[in-house]
């Protein structure tokens, strides 16, 4: 997957987050974001660019 699909999937997956536990580890975001590091087509770089998405959206919540 590249990266554009990534914070398309990202920023959906923000939308759903529960306002009162924004950082769950049990979150479609967070499980987006680890299945992002686990994939090898995905630079650290790239990683990087949609961590800071899901920090900035989990703060927003």
């Amino acid at each position: 997957m590249t990266l554009e699909d990534y914070k398309a999937r990202m920023a959906q997956e923000l939308e759903k987050l529960d306002w009162q536990h924004p950082g769950d580890k049990e979150s479609g975001a967070y499980r987006l974001l680890s299945e992002a590091g686990r994939d090898k087509q995905l630079g650290t770089q790239d990683w990087i660019v949609l961590y800071n998405q899901y920090r900035e959206g989990v703060k927003r919540t």
